[in-house]
């Protein structure tokens, strides 16, 4: 009987303890900034830049005399619909193009140079709205 007795008020002991907890109330929080941080770097420029090599066509014949060499790529899709709906986001500022490649992918193409520069150039003012831009190389 004892023995029950002690088991009981163990468990019913315990039982309370990780009930109780501590209510946190509504209010300001002050975040305090560590002094042994080191500052951020600057990214000016990334040490390699995300650049591909692809055979692809154009999804729409309509876009044939836009493209070129070097494509500033926004975005990559396996659903052509995802695509469409990111190139009808950008039409007022641009007129993306989707291609495919030959793995089925949708690339959707913000613009397109003849130079790498002017690909990597437009990538750098665009990096705050498309952190994830890249250049796709057309193969031949």
């Amino acid at each position: 009987m004892n023995r029950q007795f002690f088991l009981a008020i163990t468990f019913c002991l315990s039982a309370f303890l990780i009930s109780c907890s501590v209510p946190r109330t509504a209010g300001p929080y002050k975040v305090v900034k560590s002094k042994n941080q080191k500052p951020k770097t600057e990214q000016t420029e990334t040490a390699q830049q995300n650049v591909r090599q692809e055979k692809f066509r154009l999804d729409f014949d309509d876009d044939a005399s836009r493209i070129s060499v070097f494509n500033v790529v926004i975005g990559s899709f396996s659903n052509r619909q995802n695509a469409i709906n990111l190139k009808n986001a950008q039409m007022p500022d641009y007129n993306p193009i989707i291609v495919v490649n030959e793995k089925g992918m949708f690339r959707v193409i913000l613009i397109s140079y003849k130079t790498y520069e002017q690909a990597k150039e437009k990538i750098s003012e665009i990096v705050d709205r498309f952190p994830d831009a890249w250049v796709l190389i057309q193969e031949k």
